[in-house]
Protein backbone atom coordinates (compact mmCIF):
# COMPACT_ATOMS: atom_id res chain seq x y z
CA UNK A 1 0.00 0.00 0.00
CA UNK A 2 1.41 3.55 -0.47
CA UNK A 3 1.14 6.67 0.91
CA UNK A 4 -1.31 8.23 -1.10
CA UNK A 5 -3.59 5.43 -0.67
CA UNK A 6 -3.48 5.92 3.15
CA UNK A 7 -3.51 9.26 2.90
CA UNK A 8 -5.11 11.05 -0.18
CA UNK A 9 -4.25 14.78 0.57
CA UNK A 10 -4.68 17.67 -1.97
CA UNK A 11 -1.78 19.53 -2.87
CA UNK A 12 -2.72 22.36 -0.34
CA UNK A 13 -3.18 19.31 2.37
CA UNK A 14 0.30 18.04 1.32
CA UNK A 15 2.08 21.17 1.78
CA UNK A 16 0.70 21.66 5.62
CA UNK A 17 1.63 18.06 6.35
CA UNK A 18 4.80 17.03 7.57
CA UNK A 19 5.75 13.52 7.13
CA UNK A 20 8.65 11.91 9.91
CA UNK A 21 10.82 9.45 7.91
CA UNK A 22 13.42 7.44 9.81
CA UNK A 23 15.11 4.10 9.72
CA UNK A 24 14.30 2.24 6.49
CA UNK A 25 12.13 4.84 5.61
CA UNK A 26 14.03 7.50 5.50
CA UNK A 27 16.00 6.72 2.16
CA UNK A 28 17.15 9.52 -0.02
CA UNK A 29 14.46 7.89 -2.84
CA UNK A 30 11.45 8.10 -0.22
CA UNK A 31 12.68 11.86 1.21
CA UNK A 32 13.03 12.81 -2.84
CA UNK A 33 9.50 11.77 -3.49
CA UNK A 34 7.76 13.30 -0.49
CA UNK A 35 9.62 16.32 -1.21
CA UNK A 36 8.81 16.58 -5.02
CA UNK A 37 4.84 15.66 -3.84
CA UNK A 38 5.05 19.23 -2.10
CA UNK A 39 5.00 17.68 1.76
CA UNK A 40 7.34 18.79 4.41
CA UNK A 41 9.48 16.15 5.87
CA UNK A 42 11.33 15.83 8.95
CA UNK A 43 13.78 13.18 8.89
CA UNK A 44 16.67 11.74 10.85
CA UNK A 45 19.83 12.77 8.72
CA UNK A 46 22.76 10.27 9.91
CA UNK A 47 24.59 8.15 7.80
CA UNK A 48 28.60 7.41 8.94
CA UNK A 49 28.93 6.42 5.05
CA UNK A 50 27.06 9.66 3.87
CA UNK A 51 28.49 12.05 6.33
CA UNK A 52 32.04 10.78 5.43
CA UNK A 53 31.39 11.05 1.77
CA UNK A 54 29.98 14.51 2.03
CA UNK A 55 32.84 15.20 3.84
CA UNK A 56 35.42 14.27 1.33
CA UNK A 57 33.58 16.55 -1.41
CA UNK A 58 34.21 19.61 0.95
CA UNK A 59 37.49 21.71 0.26
CA UNK A 60 39.06 23.66 1.84
CA UNK A 61 38.49 22.94 5.20
CA UNK A 62 39.48 25.36 7.83
CA UNK A 63 40.58 24.86 10.87
CA UNK A 64 39.01 26.75 13.79
CA UNK A 65 40.10 24.19 16.96
CA UNK A 66 43.25 21.99 16.45
CA UNK A 67 41.71 17.95 16.23
CA UNK A 68 37.80 19.56 17.35
CA UNK A 69 36.60 21.25 14.82
CA UNK A 70 36.64 22.43 11.54
CA UNK A 71 34.35 24.33 9.02
CA UNK A 72 33.99 24.20 5.04
CA UNK A 73 31.67 25.99 2.49
CA UNK A 74 28.92 22.95 1.67
CA UNK A 75 29.23 21.58 -1.63
CA UNK A 76 26.07 21.89 -4.36
CA UNK A 77 25.05 18.91 -6.24
CA UNK A 78 27.09 15.96 -4.58
CA UNK A 79 26.25 12.39 -5.02
CA UNK A 80 26.29 11.22 -1.34
CA UNK A 81 25.44 7.46 -1.98
CA UNK A 82 29.02 6.14 -0.67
Amino acid sequence: MTLEAVLPLTPEQRRRTVLRLDGGVGTDANINWALWRGFQVLTKGYSGKRAQAYAKAVSPWVTLCPERRWIGWAPIGVNLNP
